[in-house]
This record gives structure tokens, sequence and C-alpha cells, in this order.
């Protein structure tokens, strides 16, 4: 049986204390590789404790392969997701103490085709046990805590989503878009220039620097269609574009086209799905 290590931090340490931990485990242990689930705090950490042992750090992998048992290939997408890196990361099993270990964050879409990395839990195919790296955080602590008030949004495993733009004119059109994704039993998403005028809240953001849609059915209503955007809709099943401008790019990835006003075509649609769920 395989061995997971536990180390005990303050509740009220940073991520000094951390990679402070992590360092001293990995000096003693010499791991091969060191695995990180996507997350603001992960990739942080991630990247300092890199910094610490002189290592490099695989962000956002999205795929990873063992060619002959010993050479791990890990895959990444760049250029707003238009072009995929495959590159050698390490061979394993030649492991010297002076060689830093491969470190790699995971990305949220991989762990989502791979669930049984979420599923399994560790206890029944690891023993657990504890160190002895206790830090107490002397070097950054958390003074106060304040909690953000977040909606409980999943927008990578929605099978519908709808979502707004800056064609939307303003935070209001968003009520309109979320009375149509709770009759069509979805979730409400938006472009990165909706986020940034402040219209919604941005774990609602759709794009490269979102979240990435897999869902059966996309209505991308007022957004113009970056390239940004298009990165993170390119797993959606079918996409359904409503925008007043013919030329806008969001066409160019649409399965289906609607050229006309959304404050047209929305409550119509409202309209029509209030009276089918009333027969």
């Amino acid at each position: 049986m395989q061995e997971l290590m536990e180390i005990g931090i303050c509740e009220n340490a940073g991520v000094g204390s951390w990679v402070e931990a992590l360092s001293c485990a990995v000096r003693e242990t010499s791991p091969e590789l060191i695995l990180f689930a996507s997350s603001a705090f992960s990739s942080y950490a991630a990247a300092v404790l890199a910094g610490e042992l002189g290592a490099k750090v695989h962000t956002e992998t999205t795929r990873w392969q063992i060619h002959d048992q010993r050479h791990l290939y890990l895959e990444r997408h760049v250029l707003a997701g238009s072009v995929c890196v495959k590159e050698l990361a390490g061979t394993l099993g030649e492991r010297v103490d002076a060689k830093a270990p491969i470190l790699a964050v995971l990305s949220r879409s991989l762990l989502l085709e791979e669930p049984s990395l979420l599923e399994e839990k560790a206890e029944d195919r690891l023993q657990i046990v504890r160190s002895k790296w206790e830090k107490e955080g002397k070097t950054i602590q958390l003074i106060s805590r304040e909690p953000l008030l977040r909606q409980d949004v999943r927008l990578e495993e929605a099978s519908i989503v709808v979502a707004g733009g800056r064609g939307l004119g303003g935070p209001e059109g968003f009520k309109l878009l979320k009375e149509l994704a709770e009759l069509l039993g979805g979730e409400v998403a938006a472009s990165k220039q909706a986020v940034n005028l402040g219209w919604i809240s941005a774990e609602h953001q759709v794009g490269q620097t979102g979240a990435k849609i897999r869902a059966d059915l996309y209505i991308a209503c007022g957004i113009s269609g970056s390239i940004q955007h298009k990165a993170g809709i390119r797993g959606a099943k079918c996409i359904v574009a409503i925008n007043t401008d013919p030329k806008a790019a969001i066409f160019q990835v649409a399965d289906y086209g609607v050229v006309a006003d959304i404050y047209d075509v929305v409550p119509a649609m409202i309209k029509k799905l209030k009276k089918q769920s009333r027969r």
C-alpha cells in the first residue's frame, strides 16, 4: 500500500508556511512527481515551491501520458486553446537527490474527465501517515477572514448554459437570462466584458480565463465572440448565437445564428416555454 503524507499546518498559516513544510518534505523524501489540483491557492503555492526547489511548474495540464513506463509527457493548451503543446516533463525511476521533482497543476477539465480522481477516497487505497514537518505560520499569518458571498455555479457540469455579453446593455439583462435558464433547467454565464463591467459576478465568466463549457446547449446572447471566449465554449455540443451584428465573430462557431435584438428574441422564448409548461 502506498503512503499519503499528512502535513500539519496552523489554521492561520499563509502560503509561505505551506511551501516551507512542503520543501522540508520534498528534500527528505525525494519524490519524483508532485501534483496540484487547479485552484488559485495551489497554483500560487506550486509556483513558490518551484522557485524554492529550482524546479519547473507545468500549469493547466489537460492530459498526461507515460511512454515505456518511464517517460512522462504532459499536455496543455495555449493561444486561447487553439494549440495543444505536448512536452516531455521528465523520466520516472531515475530520480537522484540533486534533481528537482516534476511539478504539475492539473486543470479542472482533466479532473472532470477523470472522475475517479475526485470520487475515490484516499483512505481506501493509501496509508495516511502524519509527518514531522509541523509549521505554525510564523512568517505569514492570516489576520482576519471576510467570507465572499458566492452563488453555487457549476458551469463546467451544466448541460444547458445561457450566457450574456456586453450586448445586454446592463446588469438588468441578466435577470431575463436567468428566467430563461431556469425554464430550460440550465445555468447563467457571462463573457469577460460583462464581468469586468460589474454586471455579474466572476464565477459566471466563460472563456480562456473562466469556465470551459461542455454543455449540450450553449446560448450566447449579445456576445461578440472574442478568441478568448470561443476558447471556452469549444466543448459545447450545440451553440446558438443571438446578436444584432451579422458580422459578429460568435457566428463563426455557432450551429444556429439569430440576427436580432435579444430583447425581442429572449422574451419570446420565455413566453413559449411558459406556455408549453402549462400544458
